[in-house]
């Protein structure tokens, strides 16, 4: 019987590659149609103009907008989480002006003109008057100014864009509220980091109102309309990291971002974390209020293995050869070579820049036998290959106890790990990496927080259909009567009631010709493909698909197009199992000889098989590939595995069985040639896990492997990208 065809890996000797990461310009995704958004608070027009939605996930609207209103739903949670991706990504950006200007913007007369570039103020700041803002007669020049503190701007204060500056690629950050006074005329988004966003009487605002918690409020007369254009900032996204072999300790406490093998988990104010937040022997608190994409796990086995793996890693670590000396005390405008350094108790200050020397398995690795403290306001800085996940920061190293503190408003990068301590980050800290006890507690304020700086992927909002329900959450965005698994499925167009222009809606054609339409075999009100007639594992919108004619439906048919290579064959050495001769060479591919042995493919193959053949001799090696293969099957124990949507665009679920709920995997995408191109662990919940971030691979064949982390065994399945 054929499914969605598993093949168990157990080596890959050939090329490793890290995950992908990509440069890509700043998205604002589902945000795009929003004027006003926060992630917690009420938005409150008294009178005045909201040309745009407006949203809160927890919180109230009230005065209305031009526009749609969204409340505590599914497109607030995904614009919040989004919300918070978009400021990791505008923060990490490479600051051309630091704290070189005063907190102070603008002049009277003329006024005063900034070129373009990235801003930084260690405070609380302001604009006042006029500023201009001149692009150079670059249509992509942008500007970021970006407050340690609260934003304000004066009543009546202009701020002009000039010489190809556009208002979508100036944006205002600040670390607290922001306020604009009565009859100014301002161009650019208003970003807080939890704190209110509010606009006097009679503003004209040219950008949007955002803020991860806090309340967005209009007075009369006032205006906020979205920037006419989409920005140009460019910014790096990236869905894992993947440390040196030297540093690849972490083991299953790789997929958390905060986590105590002996202490609390404890947040005050409003934090955003993006990455799982975990202890073996504490409670966690404080973290609902903000935002957190990820999972909370308090004490289990789950937890229990992650404490002995940070162990591990801290011996690990400590085991690692000194390469270099240094005084206790970093930073100061420093550049740093990769190494292993061994201190006292020690600290950072100012700025440090962790110089890779262009080797992107630069290691640097700083033992504390101690404390270690870093200064407010401290920075790192990596260049020239220099990567978050090969930078350790250890307190306590090799003696009984070192806390690790890092100061407020400090940007930093890396793992910080106190061995029995607690690890403390200070208000408004920006770290990518993670924070780490063996012993202690783990402490954070009013922070942002992320193991990787994801690419945001959602869509702004649309209703192709017009029934009321955004593609966002609609299962069937045409309205064509088969939800969008199931288009996916059979590559209709998800967003065309007719991809095929015969005049007929594609829930009237019928693609398996088994006499039944589309849509009646298909569920529009669900997420996932249909299989309820009967329910056997097979969608019921392909059942009837016969591309042989031999009279076995595609779905049950281990050879599809009866050219005597089975499927699952078929997709090891990249032939399609729905054409007879792939290559157009005038043979059927059966008829081939793939790894040139001189026994043609279909000798080879078991075509009433399932699964890949490995028969002559059964040595853990595909008969149809050479004996070094990249690929070689050992097991096929995980069973009743299904991938949707396949072919898929930008997301993918896997769904195993209940047997396997709350268990870790690692998930490896990997070309035609057994290449890894993207690695990550996750785990399952209710026996599915979502695989996001896809919609930037390239269209062809792939193969998904799925290792479950607690006994190794792995499968993998081939997917289409459209």
């Amino acid at each position: 019987m054929k499914k969605i065809t598993l093949l168990s890996i157990t080596t890959i000797l050939l090329l490793l590659f890290s995950s992908i990461s990509f440069s890509q310009t700043a998205n604002l995704g589902i945000l795009s149609t929003f004027e006003s958004f926060t992630g917690a608070g009420s938005v409150a027009n008294s009178g005045g103009t909201i040309n745009g939605d407006s949203g809160t996930f927890f919180g109230s609207l009230s005065g209305g907008n031009n526009g749609d209103q969204y409340i505590g739903d599914a497109v607030t949670d995904q614009a919040r989480k989004d919300l918070m991706r978009l400021y990791i990504h505008l923060n990490d950006l490479f600051v051309d002006y630091p704290n070189t200007h005063a907190a102070a913007f603008g002049a009277i007369g003329a006024g005063e003109t900034l070129t373009p570039g990235v801003y930084s103020i260690a405070s609380a700041g302001s604009v006042g008057t006029i500023l201009n803002l001149d692009g150079g007669g670059d249509p992509d020049a942008f500007f970021v100014i970006k407050f340690a503190g609260a934003f304000t701007v004066g009543a009546n204060s202009i701020v002009n864009l000039t010489n190809g500056t556009q208002s979508c690629n100036v944006f205002y950050i600040a670390a607290g509220a922001i306020s604009v006074a009565a009859d100014a005329d301002i161009k650019g988004t208003l970003f807080s980091k939890g704190g209110a966003v509010g606009l006097a009487a009679n503003v004209i605002l040219e950008g949007r109102m955002l803020t991860t918690a806090g309340a967005i409020t209009l007075a009369g007369g006032a205006s906020a309309s979205q920037p006419p254009c989409t920005t140009a900032i460019e910014i790096f996204c990236e869905a894992a990291c993947v440390p040196a072999a030297a540093v690849d300790v972490l083991g299953s406490v790789s997929d958390f971002m905060l986590f105590s093998s002996a202490g609390n988990v404890a947040n005050t104010g409003i934090s955003g974390v993006n990455g799982n937040i975990g202890t073996n022997s504490g409670t966690i608190a404080g973290y609902t209020t903000g935002i957190h994409i990820g999972n909370e796990e308090t004490p289990s086995t789950l937890t229990a293995t992650a404490a002995a793996d940070l162990d591990n890693a801290y011996t690990a670590l400590m085991a690692l050869t000194v390469t270099g000396t240094h005084a206790a005390a970093f930073g100061a405008g420093e550049t740093l070579s990769a190494g292993v350094y061994d201190m006292a108790a020690g600290s950072l200050g100012g700025t440090i820049t962790l110089d890779g020397g262009g080797d992107s398995d630069a290691i640097f690795v700083m033992r504390f036998a101690g404390a270690f403290n870093v200064a407010s306001g401290s920075k790192v800085i990596l260049a020239n290959g220099a990567s978050r996940c090969n930078i350790f920061w250890i307190g306590g190293a090799g003696v009984v106890t070192g806390a690790v503190n890092i100061g407020a408003n400090s940007i930093v990068k890396g793992t910080f790990l106190s061995h029995g301590g607690a690890c403390n980050s200070g208000v408004n800290v920006f770290l990518a990496g993670r924070q780490f006890s063996t012993g202690g507690a783990v402490n954070t304020n009013a922070a942002i927080l992320y193991t990787n700086p994801e690419c945001v992927t959602s869509t702004p909002l649309l209703d192709t259909d017009g029934d009321g329900i955004p593609d966002f959450t609609d299962t069937d965005d045409d309205g064509d009567g088969i939800n969008d698994a199931d288009e996916a499925l059979i590559g209709t167009d998800p967003l065309l009631i007719d991809t095929d222009g015969d005049g007929n809606s594609d829930g009237v054609d019928d693609f398996d010709d088994d006499g039944i339409d589309n849509a009646t075999e298909s569920d529009e009100n669900s997420e996932i493909v249909t299989d309820t007639t009967p329910a056997d594992g097979f969608p019921d919108i392909t059942d009837g698909v016969d591309t042989d004619s031999d009279g076995t439906p595609d779905i049950t048919d281990t050879d599809d197009d009866g050219d005597g290579i089975n499927d699952a064959d078929e997709a090891l050495i990249g032939t399609d199992p729905l054409l007879f001769d792939t290559d157009g060479d005038g043979n059927s591919d059966g008829v081939d000889d793939f790894d040139n042995d001189g026994i043609d493919n279909a000798t080879e193959s078991d075509e009433n098989s399932g699964i890949v053949t490995d028969t002559t001799p059964v040595d853990g090696n595909p008969d149809i590939t050479f004996d070094n293969t990249t690929l070689s099957v050992d097991n096929y124990s995980i069973r009743n595995v299904v991938i949707h949507p396949n072919p898929f665009n930008d997301r993918i679920s896997i769904h195993l069985s209940s047997d396997f709920d709350n268990d870790s995997f690692e998930i490896k995408l990997l070309d035609l040639n057994g290449r890894v191109i993207s690695n990550n662990k996750s785990q399952s919940v209710n026996g599915l896990i979502s695989i996001e971030n896809l919609n930037n691979l390239k269209q062809g064949v792939y193969f998904i492997m799925i290792t479950n982390s607690s006994d190794g065994e792995s499968n993998v399945s081939k997917l289409i990208k459209n």
